[in-house]
């Protein structure tokens, strides 16, 4: 016999689901049963959750799959790998399938991820961004797998693409050091995000200005 908690929590993942995969529902309001339910996390949520991926919202479904990586459970592999597959939706969808998928780091996802960093026409720059994005996927799961134990090294609960550099690192690199291999355009792209997310733990207005100096270079090359 279930107890009354468990039937509470099971009403509200089926309320939540139901403004989540409603269309008629304002957006805010479908957002805020999103983030409810990768909250309260489990099987049933992630079920919910992959639902909306049917949703004419490319916003909605691009956090749909980083709440999914978020949460971190491989039952939500498949669904992810499925979206990534899907040349229907849209690349930003796409990406962020790959990115949740390196979040997960199940082993198992490197051959589809293996076959989108591969792809045939990485010339195209929304399959290009998608190529890259499998390929920091992939150094993660190889980087987590490796070394599980350093995961829980920088007390924070968002899980990022890249890891920032351990604290013991960070002390033997100036704000200047990790500005530099940012901006450095021919340097290797994980050793670009690692400097960009260590730059972010740092968090002093030094650092937010290399980031910013970040974010500059990149919009001129658009």
């Amino acid at each position: 016999m279930s107890s009354a908690p468990e039937i509470e929590q099971s009403d509200i993942l089926i309320r939540m689901g139901s403004i989540l995969n409603s269309e008629m529902e304002p957006m805010k309001k479908r957002f805020r049963a999103l983030f409810t339910l990768r909250n309260l996390g489990g099987h049933a949520a992630i079920d919910a959750i992959c639902e909306s991926f049917t949703s004419s919202s490319a916003l909605l479904k691009h956090e749909l799959a980083y709440c999914l990586g978020q949460m971190g459970d491989r039952y939500a592999k498949p669904m992810l790998e499925q979206v990534l597959k899907d040349e229907n939706q849209e690349p930003i969808v796409r990406h962020e399938a790959a990115e949740a998928l390196g979040a997960i780091a199940d082993p198992s996802a490197i051959s589809v991820l293996s076959l989108y960093k591969n792809s045939a026409i990485k010339e195209l720059k929304d399959i290009l961004k998608i190529a890259q994005t499998c390929e920091l996927a992939l150094q993660r799961i190889e980087w987590i797998n490796s070394s599980p134990e350093v995961c829980l090294s920088n007390g924070d609960t968002t899980i990022e693409p890249v890891p920032p550099h351990p604290e013991h690192l960070r002390q033997l690199l100036s704000i200047e050091n990790l500005e530099m291999i940012l901006l450095d355009c021919t340097a290797k792209l994980w050793d670009r995000y690692q400097a960009l997310f260590t730059l972010k733990h740092i968090g002093t207005e030094e650092a937010i200005s290399s980031i910013c100096k970040g974010i500059y270079l990149f919009m001129k090359k658009l």
